[in-house]
């Protein structure tokens, strides 16, 4: 497995942070390799995620572990150590998880990379639009259920990244992101449709950059097929969170 192909995978299943998560976030927008690897893994990993339960570790386990990574410190590996002791703090919190990479691996043995389902397509963003100069990024949790979307602006690029893979499709409604910008008594604005389950790509309209800054809220609301049709959220609201600049 390739760097890359490693990255993907970690990704996929959560387990990034800090600058990583943003070298991910940015090959996302900008490589297509890497979005399509992206999207294998989590064809892949979908079904065993939905049958592995939520379990945290004890809160002394992590200690226990770096304490005893820092005990065997010898001569000669400490960059090996140190890279150890990076990914465990990065794997802190994600053991649930570690039985669906497990199996995902088996699953690489028997199911030859072809016969994968393709990576869904994804939205190509229509006409230009101003490029954003700063990261801000935005986490919306679920208010019943589990799932988490997540929103961000990329440097460098002129879209959203919609992160909307651990959220699950309701028959008969669309999910739809709002923009509500920080000054007091603004109204939403739409910026579109997601499609629960997936990472979508989207345009960014050239009158909300002015409006994407830190401290405006970015909510989903629940909406009839096709979305609201007053302009306004007509559905109730089943998850928001802040922008912020990071």
């Amino acid at each position: 497995m390739t760097e890359l192909e490693l990255l993907a995978a970690e990704h996929a299943v959560g387990l990034l942070e800090g600058e990583e998560l943003l070298e991910a976030r940015r090959l996302e927008a900008t490589d297509a390799v890497f979005g399509d690897q992206l999207s294998e893994w989590r064809n892949r990993l979908a079904p065993l995620l939905d049958e592995v339960a939520d379990r945290l570790p004890p809160e002394s386990l992590w200690a226990r572990v770096v304490e005893a990574i820092d005990r065997s410190q010898v001569p000669g590996a400490g960059a090996e150590l140190i890279d150890l002791q990076r990914r465990i703090r990065r794997w802190k919190g994600a053991t649930g998880l570690a039985s669906a990479i497990a199996a995902s691996l088996a699953l690489v043995l028997v199911i030859p990379m072809g016969r994968t389902p393709p990576p869904a397509p994804r939205p190509t963003p229509v006409g230009p639009a101003p490029i954003s100069r700063s990261t801000m990024m935005a986490s919306l949790p679920m208010t019943k259920g589990p799932g988490v979307v997540s929103v961000s602006i990329v440097p460098g690029t002129s879209a959203l990244l919609v992160d909307a893979a651990t959220i699950r499709a309701v028959a008969g409604r669309d999910h739809q992101l709002w923009l509500i910008p920080a000054s007091t008594g603004a109204k939403p604005l739409s910026l579109g449709l997601v499609r629960a389950g997936r990472m979508d790509r989207m345009a960014m309209p050239s009158p909300m950059l002015d409006y994407l800054k830190s401290g405006a809220t970015i909510a989903l609301s629940r909406e009839p097929v096709g979305g609201s049709t007053t302009g306004l959220p007509t559905g109730p609201v089943v998850a928001s969170g802040r922008l912020q600049e990071i």
